[in-house]
C-alpha cells in the first residue's frame, strides 16, 4: 500500500495538531510551517477532515484547526480513509484469468484490505506524538 501525498500531508498536519496542548487552535501557516507543506493544498485537505468530523475549524482572528477529538481517540484509519475513501481491497479489473484465479486475488485483496485496516485502526494520534518526541 502506497500513501498518496495528500494522505501523507494529512497525517503530518494532524500529528502537529495533536503535538499541541490539548484544546489548542493551530493556523494553517502554523501547521504548513511546521511539517514544510504547501499552503493552499493543505487548506483543501483540512476541509476535507473537518468534513470528515476529525477536525474542527474555528473562525475568526486566532482562529485555525484543532482535533474534534483526543488524540488517542483518532486513528491513522480514520485520516487515511478520510483523505482517500475506504480501504476495502476492490482489485483492479481483472481481464483474461480463470473466474478461479480471479477469486484468488480477490480474497488476498481483502485479507490484506483487513489487515491494513486492522493495522491502521491500532495506532493514534496520540501515540505519533509520543513516537515524534522520543
Amino acid at each position: 500500500m502506497k500513501l498518496g501525498n495528500t494522505c501523507s500531508y494529512a497525517i503530518s498536519a494532524m500529528s502537529h495538531i495533536a503535538a499541541q496542548p490539548a484544546g489548542s487552535v493551530v493556523s494553517n501557516t502554523s501547521i504548513c510551517k511546521a511539517a514544510n507543506l504547501p499552503t493552499r493544498y493543505v487548506l483543501q485537505l483540512l476541509r476535507t477532515l473537518v468534513n470528515e468530523r476529525v477536525l474542527l475549524s474555528v473562525r475568526g482572528v486566532s482562529g485555525g484547526y484543532k482535533l474534534a477529538r483526543p488524540a488517542s481517540k483518532i486513528t491513522l484509519l480514520e485520516i487515511v480513509e478520510a483523505i482517500d475513501g475506504p480501504i476495502d481491497g476492490t482489485p483492479l479489473e481483472l481481464t483474461g484469468m480463470a473466474p478461479a484465479s480471479v477469486n484468488a486475488v480477490s480474497k488476498a485483496m481483502a485479507a490484506v484490505a483487513a489487515d491494513t485496516r486492522k493495522r491502521l485502526a491500532a495506532i493514534t494520534l496520540a501515540e505519533l506524538k509520543v513516537a515524534k518526541a522520543a
